[in-house]
């Protein structure tokens, strides 16, 4: 073999050697590049969830159900910062009623029930004295669209024909309803 063709062995196998350490070089490049997309997504997606929470922390249903003896009215006050659609209510083991268009309730503003009948019904009942736990559920959606269900406990009091109505709120639950 003459000088000049052991001179292009050598430069071969030098070039062979570098573009095999390139090919590793970039192969680990590309391993170390997959593990940040990897995580990345995962941060992005940890991100959107904290994102989402504050949007539901924001949007959170704040509901008061508060009877008013004075006008005879069953009001359904928004104490959330968004705006609240109300579908429909619920006394006691009677069907549900739900509407085909919902009610707005801005926030601060209140929806009220003409309860009238529903002191007629009462004192129909119960007489002229007695004490009642009456359940009532509204059905409610946020302005985000989830749905949910307030349940309520109407405290009824029947003293000498005069009926006093207190409301107590127990809970608030998303539901499909």
């Amino acid at each position: 073999m003459s000088a000049f063709e052991k001179w292009q062995v050598v430069t071969s196998v030098i070039q062979t050697v570098i573009l095999l350490g390139a090919l590793l070089v970039a192969l680990y490049i590309g391993l170390k590049q997959a593990d940040i997309s990897s995580t990345q997504t995962e941060i992005s997606k940890k991100q959107s969830d904290i994102s989402e929470s504050l949007l539901d922390l924001q949007y959170a249903v704040s509901v008061e159900i508060a009877y008013d003896s004075a006008t005879k009215h069953l009001n359904i006050a928004n104490r959330g910062q968004g705006n609240l659609y109300l579908w429909g209510d619920k006394l006691r083991d009677a069907d549900r009623s739900i509407e085909k268009e919902p009610r707005l309730i801005t926030p601060g503003g209140f929806y009220y029930i003409i309860a009238d009948d529903f002191e007629s019904l009462l004192l129909d009942r119960m007489g002229q004295d007695g004490e009642a736990t009456v359940l009532f559920e509204v059905y409610l959606s946020s302005q985000r669209g989830a749905k949910y269900v307030v349940h309520a406990h109407l405290l009824v009091q029947i003293t000498a024909g005069k009926v006093a109505i207190h409301s107590q709120t127990t809970s608030i639950e998303k539901s499909s309803w």
